[in-house]
């Protein structure tokens, strides 16, 4: 279970799956109804896409998941001056992913995934100096209220590099609740972070930890033991792509 105490943002190295997929792709006429340029239907378009994403990525036990839900953004993340069209599936209770789709030719065909992830219910993309495309910042959501009891939403950035590769280049909790048993009640460990980007390309986290008692898990408030509040702050570096943790003074 992930403890309080180790809420360190995480600096993965990793660099993540990439695929090209030529037979993959979404044709113009359907690209300018996913931007709301001519009318059409959406939701049938999203549906379809999202149920040949499964497929091609062996995923075709989760096409009737009832908990399956399609996000859809244009952004430009890789660098050709174009916006690539972006999907973001959730899966069930702890599976996500995102599907990167290039434009070629009046088409879009699928380039990457970002797999192994939990369900998204946040993406947006912010620039970063000295990059000329922007980053993708995704929220994910873990619900394991029901027997672990824990939940959390982390952030992430990726990275999408010259060779067409997706890396994660930071991740922090921005909100974590565990609950542990008492003899009488329950103790609440409670974490909430508010992250902001400014223009010199740093993170701000203002984040509060608490250690609250309750009597019941229903309760909404509780006896407070224990507060910190939290500041930390991230600067950008361009030469070696990554996030470096600024020291208070």
């Amino acid at each position: 279970m992930m403890l309080l105490g180790n809420l360190k943002p995480v600096f993965a190295e990793e660099r993540l799956e990439s695929v090209f997929d030529k037979d993959l792709t979404v044709n113009e006429d359907d690209v300018l109804v996913l931007k709301g340029e001519v009318e059409g239907d959406k939701q049938q378009i999203k549906k379809e896409l999202s149920r040949r994403i499964l497929k091609r990525l062996d995923l075709s036990n989760c096409l009737d998941d009832p908990t399956l839900k399609t996000d859809i953004k244009f952004a430009n993340v890789c660098g050709d001056k174009k916006e690539e069209l972006i999907v973001a599936l959730s899966l069930s209770k702890d599976n996500g992913l995102l599907a990167i789709f290039i434009e070629s030719n009046t088409k879009y065909q699928l380039k990457l995934t970002i797999k192994d992830m939990l369900p998204i219910v946040g993406l947006n993309f912010i620039e970063l100096p000295k990059l000329d495309y922007k980053v993708i910042v995704a929220d994910e959501y873990l619900d394991e209220r029901f027997g672990a009891f824990f939940e959390s939403t982390s952030r992430s950035i990726y990275l999408i590099d010259k060779d067409l590769v997706a890396r994660k280049l930071w991740e922090r909790v921005v909100y974590l609740k565990v609950a542990e048993p008492l003899e009488e009640g329950w103790l609440i460990k409670l974490e909430e972070a508010d992250i902001s980007f400014n223009s010199k390309g740093e993170i701000i986290v203002r984040a509060k930890r608490q250690e609250l008692k309750v009597e019941d898990l229903k309760q909404s408030e509780g006896q407070e033991l224990n507060s910190l509040d939290i500041e930390e702050i991230y600067h950008w570096n361009q030469d070696e792509l990554s996030f470096t943790r600024v020291e208070s003074s």
